[in-house]
């Protein structure tokens, strides 16, 4: 099925505005015992092993908190979770208001790309590296 611009726009207009509510949720709870209960990871909780995407949330929280190098250690995505979090909201925002479509077109090059295997096979690569790393330090 072709991702139409409608559905892309719904889909990352949920994910920001869930990314924002689970990184407000997580900045402002200070108990370590409830933080605890927040582990959402399907994959970790069936399983016991972090995911590749386990320790994004604190990655995020310690890019807030001008923390580099603790959230290049804790995901490396966080880099660039955050800086989609921040750009996305806007980009929607003006191809919305703009009756544009920018964003989608982007989104269209971007996949193209990412299905030739010059770009795929170091995009798994990294992923699987961050996966091992996330195993190693037992996030």
């Amino acid at each position: 099925m072709k991702t139409t611009r409608y559905r892309l726009y719904f889909f990352l207009a949920i994910s920001c505005l869930a990314g924002y509510s689970w990184i407000f949720l997580n900045f402002f709870i200070s108990s370590s015992h409830l933080k605890a209960k927040l582990n959402v990871c399907l994959f970790k909780r069936v399983t016991t092993i972090p995911c590749p995407s386990c320790g994004t949330t604190r990655s995020v929280l310690s890019l807030i908190n001008f923390d580099f190098p603790t959230a290049f250690y804790l995901n490396p995505l966080g880099i660039i979770i955050l800086p989609a979090l921040l750009i996305l909201p806007f980009w929607l925002a003006f191809d919305i208001l703009t009756q544009r479509q920018s964003l989608f077109s982007f989104y269209e090059k971007f996949e193209t790309a990412f299905k030739k295997k010059r770009l795929a096979i170091p995009a798994i690569l990294i992923v699987l590296i961050i996966w091992i790393s996330n195993i190693y330090k037992g996030l």
